[in-house]
């Protein structure tokens, strides 16, 4: 698994979210306790479904991902690796 890797390569076409663990006292200063680079997204609590849903919406909002049709995609993979078709024939490159 890439997620047990000390590093992860950079992809062009993906992100990465950071969990930041922040205290307010009673003066209302802010102070940072931890970054984690991988933040646990459960949703065990109400505050948890608040709070990581509203996160997962803003952050694709953020990225504005391109739809596409997973179906087209596999398709032209397959032709790009020379993966044989539904009749037997090799996809030629493209």
């Amino acid at each position: 698994l890439v997620s047990c890797e000390n590093t992860i390569p950079f992809q062009p076409n993906s992100f990465e979210l950071f969990g930041f663990d922040v205290l307010i006292d009673d003066s209302l200063k802010v102070w940072l306790i931890e970054v984690n680079s991988s933040p646990q997204m459960n949703r065990d609590y109400p505050l948890d479904v608040r709070i990581k849903e509203n996160l997962i919406k803003d952050t694709l909002n953020l990225v504005l991902p391109i739809p596409f049709d997973r179906k087209v995609l596999v398709e032209v993979l397959k032709q790009r690796l020379g993966l044989r078709n539904s009749c037997g024939g090799v996809y030629s490159g493209l």
